[in-house]
């Protein structure tokens, strides 16, 4: 009997050893999938940097040291579409000066300059100007990838943010809060 119990006991201990090797091929063919899928969208996420046409979807946000990691992506971004510009954050769920809980620059872009650094990351930083209040962007976008963390300065409140996403071409999925003023 006790044989028997250790007998199946070790049985199981290889199936699961044997199981477990199996799925490391079809784990490294995902991850080599999911590279290749971040490489083209860094591809893409470059071309539109250079036509000053694109949008950053935010995934987690910093304000003053505190974190937000689970955030709407439709109501915390920073759009580019010309010489036009939104940068929109929004931690909570209602109520600011925006409508949708956090503070939204509308208005001009000025100063835009992409730069790429020795490691092949690509820095987007620009000036949004608006006629009460603006702020200081720069993106790091990183090597070979649409993901990327963003610095904003604003001058409205003396606010300090940090978004991180990705960078995708232009679409009607955010949602934009109104300008307080």
């Amino acid at each position: 009997m006790r044989k028997g119990v250790i007998f199946t006991i070790i049985l199981a201990v290889v199936a699961i050893a044997l199981g477990s090797l199996g799925g490391c091929k079809s784990y490294k063919e995902a991850m080599a999938n999911d590279s290749q899928q971040d490489s083209i969208a860094g591809i893409i996420a470059r071309e539109i940097v250079d036509q000053q046409t694109f949008l950053l979807k935010g995934s987690r946000l910093t304000i003053k040291n505190y974190n937000f990691p689970n955030i709407n992506s439709s109501t915390n971004f920073i759009q580019v579409n010309g010489d036009k510009g939104a940068v929109q954050v929004s931690p909570a769920f209602s109520g600011g000066p925006n409508g949708v809980g956090g503070f939204t620059v509308d208005g001009s872009v000025s100063n835009y300059k992409v730069t790429e650094r020795k490691n092949g990351d690509i820095v987007i930083s620009f000036h949004l100007g608006a006629p009460v209040g603006s702020c200081e962007v720069s993106i790091t976008m990183y090597s070979n990838s649409a993901r990327c963390v963003a610095n904003i300065n604003s001058t409205f409140r003396s606010g300090r943010a940090i978004l991180y996403g990705n960078i995708i071409p232009v679409d009607n999925s955010v949602y934009q809060g109104r300008y307080p003023f």
